[in-house]
């Protein structure tokens, strides 16, 4: 149960930091992101990149459930705060 709300929160916080990341593009922002490639990236090349990344790691977390599951949980529960940290970070960007 516990992996499952795990798996849950980690895409609802890669939603978050799309959403977040586009908002602030908005507003005169930047991507700093070396890995999206671009200081003002479309939103199509964000959700290019970021949806097979997001599978890539849920994927990944299921498969080491398997053998691992505090491992598993534990990876989700560190993204998932990597990612709800650098949302909010995209809530506080203004030019």
């Amino acid at each position: 149960m516990l992996f499952k709300a795990m798996l849950i929160a980690f895409a609802l916080s890669e939603g978050a930091d799309v959403k977040t990341t586009v908002d602030s593009l908005g507003r005169g922002c930047y991507e700093a992101n070396p890995l999206i490639g671009s200081a003002r990236p479309s939103i199509g090349r964000l959700i290019a990149i970021k949806v097979p990344a997001s599978i890539f790691v849920g994927g990944t977390a299921v498969k080491l459930h398997k053998n691992h599951k505090k491992a598993a949980i534990g990876v989700l529960a560190s993204i998932t705060a990597m990612n709800g940290t650098v949302a909010w970070l995209n809530t506080r960007c203004r030019q």
